[in-house]
């Protein structure tokens, strides 16, 4: 990897730095601050030749020649204590003198760090910075040239405007964060739990004013909400009932569901995964009836093959047709079959993909189980069957209700010939276990 020696005033040996340091402060400068562990994280997951202890040598040694200021962040009570860092506007003259950043940073300024008053900021900074990290680590590539560069584009909203159309000098929604693929754009907004969920409802309405004035660019919000993957002095709860009440406040939302804007809301953990599918699936993976119906007979191949499974699984005759005539984004996935061998019972299930935190399968979800108990299928439907692609997603999704006769699975769990596959059924509203398939009970 490409290094890059820079003259320092009053040290005539200077300091060699990689093109993956000189890519950190980047990041610093765009972000603000990172924690080390962030700082470790991303260097030890990009480079070769780092690990914790040459890292923590490393800031020091920057932070020695007064190329980056540490401060302590101290966790409450119990005295845990760990650093963060930013960058100073001499490490900036510096590079900008070299050439390895842009002249426009010369108006960088460093932000006092002092009071307490500030607190709040910094958490709330240091949650969108595990989002940034983790998308950028993924995200890497070497370029020609030795120096790096990144598969998406990470975009401060201070610098990345969404300016309102009707009104030019206005900004029409300011995220915490976006990333950018082509025409595709993930926008991050940041929950810590203390923001009225009105407010959230409402920064929502302004993204459905930015996707009618954008129509050629791809919006999608995603909600991450703090939690204890990142240690803070006031954002430590379970945030699975805010999560619910978010996602149940948001669904009521009539703009929300006339329009084609997509939210998903989950916890901070599980956000950057998100990020990746987002930028990268294409429309047709989510809304092509033809993928649908061709995944659907895929899953269903799998388990009538699975000879753990004493159960005839197959698609039911009428499902294709039942489901063409509908031609609704709120109609069923499939409609399966479920036959007993030994006794010949059967019951028909209907199914649905599901994505974790997803606006749109919720609502999807609400819509076909009350069907379902309304009696309002022109047939007995018997059960519901969500499948996720992964088990992570499985366990992570939080439905925030119990619905009865809803089963759930993932791709992997049906998709296998040396069990039997494992369906789950909801035991709380934030819990699913697994079930036995009774047709008895």
């Amino acid at each position: 990897m490409k290094r890059f020696k820079l003259s320092i005033a009053n040290n005539r040996r200077g300091v060699w730095l990689s093109a993956l340091e000189i890519d950190l402060i980047k990041i610093l400068l765009n972000n603000r601050f990172l924690t080390t562990k962030q700082i470790i994280y991303f260097l030890v997951q990009c480079g070769n030749n780092f690990n914790e202890n040459s890292i923590r040598n490393r800031l020091f040694k920057l932070e020695s020649i007064g190329f980056i200021d540490s401060y302590e962040y101290v966790l409450g009570n119990d005295g845990f204590i760990f650093k963060y860092y930013q960058v100073t506007k001499k490490c900036v003259d510096c590079l900008v003198e070299e050439g390895l950043i842009l002249d426009s940073f010369s108006s960088y300024k460093a932000i006092s760090m002092g009071a307490n008053s500030i607190t709040k900021y910094i958490e709330h900074t240091f949650s969108i910075n595990e989002i940034v990290i983790r998308t950028l680590v993924t995200n890497r590539l070497e370029n020609d040239d030795g120096t790096l560069g990144y598969k998406v584009e990470s975009l401060s909203p201070h610098k990345y405007v969404y300016w309102d159309n009707k009104n030019p000098s206005s900004r029409l929604i300011v995220p915490d964060w976006i990333f950018k693929k082509e025409n595709r754009f993930v926008n991050v907004e940041v929950d810590s739990g203390s923001e009225d969920i009105k407010e959230l409802e409402l920064k929502v309405l302004a993204y459905i004013k930015l996707l009618d004035q954008r129509p050629n660019e791809n919006h999608t919000v995603l909600i991450a909400l703090m939690d204890d993957s990142i240690p803070t002095r006031s954002y430590r709860m379970n945030r699975n009932k805010r999560i619910s009440n978010i996602r149940d406040s948001l669904n009521k939302l009539d703009k929300l569901r006339r329009s084609h804007l997509e939210v998903y809301v989950v916890q901070l953990e599980r956000a950057h995964r998100l990020v990746d599918q987002l930028l990268y699936d294409s429309d047709s993976i989510k809304y092509d009836k033809s993928y649908l119906k061709n995944e659907i007979k895929k899953i269903v191949e799998a388990v009538s093959q699975n000879d753990h499974f004493h159960f005839d699984f197959r698609l039911w005759g009428g499902s294709d047709e039942y489901i063409d005539k509908l031609n609704h984004h709120l109609s069923p996935d499939g409609i399966v079959e479920v036959v007993e061998p030994r006794t010949g019972q059967s019951e028909k299930w209907v199914l649905l993909m599901m994505r974790e935190g997803h606006n749109m399968s919720l609502e999807k979800l609400s819509f076909l189980h009350k069907q379902m108990v309304t009696g309002s299928y022109p047939f007995l439907v018997d059960r519901l069957l969500c499948i996720y692609e992964t088990p992570g997603e499985l366990s992570s999704d939080n439905i925030g209700k119990t619905f009865k006769g809803v089963l759930f699975s993932d791709y992997k769990n049906l998709d296998t010939f040396f069990e039997e596959p494992k369906f789950y059924k909801s035991t709380s509203p934030f819990r699913k276990g697994v079930v036995d398939i009774d047709f008895n009970e």
